[in-house]
């Protein structure tokens, strides 16, 4: 009958609309947040020094601390989280509470008002086999649009470790995303830290379907169900 047909087509509809609401979920939003491209696609308060960073609020990009701070007991021989020939951001912290407004990463990315989303990177604490015996990690914290929405202290030293942070989203077009370190202690004392896989997406693309996701499912089972109705007409 024309029912039955009109609900194949609407729920062939429903499958289409699916895959593109799951095609949006899993679309990191962030640019080079692989930090494959280098030194590009972000902000920053810190300086780059690419051969040696000895001074609190340098910064680097590339495939292996070690050589970028000699200095004392300088860097571990830390990889990127891929292997030896990932990228990713290595930074001396700044260190002590005057310096805790200055991002060393920021990027602004556009979304969809209010709906949900999650950020989440890797993140290494860059203190040396000594130096973790007198020294302090990075006590890293996640702005978005100014707002606070926590902080993470690596408990252990030279492993990559999961951060993910999901928040509800917000009413505007486009939000700008900070990480900062809130160490407060004397900058000389570790406070070095490595930033790789910064995302953003929405909430679905961490394992949790998003709403629009959600609702598309519902319809089509809706759909399918009126199907069988239907041919049992």
């Amino acid at each position: 009958t024309k029912v039955v047909l009109y609900l194949k087509f609407f729920s062939v509809l429903a499958l289409l609309m699916l895959f593109v609401a799951e095609s949006l979920s899993a679309q990191n939003l962030i640019v080079n947040g692989d930090f494959s491209q280098g030194n590009t696609g972000f902000q920053t308060d810190y300086a780059y020094n690419f051969q040696y960073n000895v001074e609190a609020g340098q910064y680097c990009v590339d495939v292996n601390s070690q050589s970028h701070n000699t200095q004392g007991f300088g860097w571990p021989n830390v990889n990127g989280y891929g292997g030896s020939n990932d990228k990713f951001l290595m930074a001396n912290g700044f260190g002590n509470n005057t310096n805790s407004t200055k991002a060393v990463w920021r990027q602004t990315v556009s979304v969809i008002p209010n709906t949900p989303y999650t950020f989440s990177c890797k993140i290494v604490s860059l203190l040396s086999t000594v130096m973790q015996i007198t020294g302090y990690p990075c006590n890293l914290q996640l702005k978005i649009n100014g707002t606070s929405l926590g902080t993470i202290q690596p408990s252990v030293h030279r492993q990559w470790l999961d951060w993910t942070v999901s928040w509800p989203g917000s009413s505007n077009t486009q939000v700008t995303l900070e990480i900062f370190d809130l160490y407060s202690g004397n900058p000389d004392h570790g406070d070095d830290f490595g930033l790789e896989g910064v995302a953003q997406r929405l909430r679905g693309g961490d394992g949790h379907r998003p709403d629009i996701v959600r609702g598309v499912v519902q319809f089509e089972e809706l759909l399918a169900d009126g199907v069988q109705r239907g041919f049992a007409f």
